[in-house]
């Protein structure tokens, strides 16, 4: 009797502790835990705190996933992706499926922020960024960095040996890089003097080469025909020996060049009309070329070719224009 009523007692207990135990998690399923709460775990009513855990996200069993360079969290009760952001990772696309796929530190198209893209040259290069730098363009070889531009500066006439180093081309003329120095081509017909493309066979300060310039004397004018240097004179003038002169009064070219009036002593020569002429000092006549004194001179004495009668052991003398013996 002792033992069945031991049984019985045992077996009360399984129905009471079965029937607590199932109204116990009946309360814990059905109670109200406060906001960003829940009961997650047997035993911990309203301990999940779903409004952060990672592992309860919003509710009981929601796990937030890792991702690539990126971490899942929870924020407010929905699933975030924390990127690694202290190494240069972002989440630009808000893709959650390939997680923080951008590095700010070295994608032109996200450089430092995402959304900002790095210039692109034309050709011959590509956009690079860098933490600290930024922007930049990586150019291929042989080309250099000019702005946003991958340049050959051996060839390029607009940045030639270096950026910005424009080769000027002058009229009648081309410009052209090469090794990186500028240098000249001119047209057919002309040749470079000076830095200049010019027709030496007109050019009157480059007359058949470079430098000879052609020179205008007084009352001329020069000018470079085929080559060579030529002088026209003014009207009247006449071109002798370099010179544009007046053979009408030019006492060194009289009617013709070079014919030059000579001066007897005490005389000056003159050009009249193209002739040469002779004038005498003061008090002296012209005595065949000669300018004498007819007061005195024993040759000419009172008039031109009077010459004194010149005695036996004496000397002839003229005195205030007649002849003497002395």
């Amino acid at each position: 009797m002792g033992v069945r009523r031991m049984q019985l007692l045992g077996a009360i207990w399984v129905v009471v502790a079965v029937t607590f135990s199932a109204f116990s998690h009946e309360t814990d399923a059905h109670e109200h835990c406060r906001p960003g709460f829940a009961t997650c775990h047997k035993g911990r009513s309203c301990k999940t705190r779903v409004s952060c855990d990672p592992q309860n996200c919003g509710k009981c069993g929601v796990k937030c996933p890792n991702a690539a360079h990126g971490q899942g969290k929870c924020e407010n009760g929905r699933c975030t992706l924390e990127c690694q952001w202290r190494h240069g990772w972002r989440d630009c696309d808000s893709k959650k499926g390939n997680g923080c796929e951008a590095n700010v530190d070295t994608n032109p198209n996200h450089c430092g922020t995402c959304g900002k893209v790095c210039p692109v040259p034309l050709s011959n290069g590509i956009a690079t960024c860098s933490k600290k730098d930024g922007c930049g363009i990586q150019c291929d070889a042989p080309f250099s960095k000019c702005g946003t531009e991958c340049l050959n500066l051996q060839t390029d006439t607009a940045n030639c040996g270096t950026c910005g180093n424009a080769c000027s081309a002058p009229a009648n003329g081309n410009s052209t890089c090469s090794g990186g120095t500028c240098s000249v081509t001119c047209n057919d017909g002309f040749m470079l003097c000076g830095g200049e493309c010019r027709n030496v066979d007109n050019d009157a300060s480059n007359c058949g080469t470079c430098n000879n310039s052609c020179s205008a004397p007084a009352n001329g004018n020069a000018a470079c025909l085929s080559g060579t240097c030529s002088v026209t004179c003014q009207d009247g003038l006449k071109l002798c020996d370099g010179k544009c002169v007046d053979l009408d009064n030019d006492a060194s070219n009289c009617g013709t060049c070079n014919n030059a009036c000579s001066a007897p002593a005490n005389g000056n020569a003159a050009c009249l009309s193209g002739t040469c002429s002779v004038s005498c000092q003061d008090g002296l006549k012209l005595c065949d070329g000669k300018c004498v004194d007819l007061d005195n001179d024993a040759s000419n004495c009172g008039t031109c070719n009077s010459a004194c009668y010149l005695p036996e052991n004496g000397s002839a003398e003229c005195s205030r224009g007649e002849c003497g013996v002395n």
